[in-house]
């Protein structure tokens, strides 16, 4: 669970940096909200990720991401990030 949660707040890092406002920045984990896990996802699976910026408020952007495995969700997680 730990790892699916990296892997989404890392994605959604990634994407806000793609965005014009945080070109050349550096982003930092500031938090994750409403985490549901919504199946097991296990060794051999192939994850499909999908992140989307809610809104940015200054320095700090606020995010959701969700984990897909066969296009079931298997987890779901609201990322805070800051940007330096």
């Amino acid at each position: 669970g730990v790892i699916l949660c990296e892997i989404i707040a890392q994605t959604c890092c990634v994407l806000a940096l793609s965005q014009d406002k945080f070109k050349g920045s550096t982003p930092y984990l500031a938090g994750m909200d409403k985490v549901r896990f919504k199946r097991k996802v296990r060794p051999g699976d192939v994850i499909d990720i999908k992140c989307s910026i809610a809104r940015t408020v200054g320095n700090v952007g606020f995010a959701k991401g969700e984990a897909y495995v066969d296009g079931e969700i298997a987890v779901t997680a609201e990322i805070s990030f800051a940007v330096e």
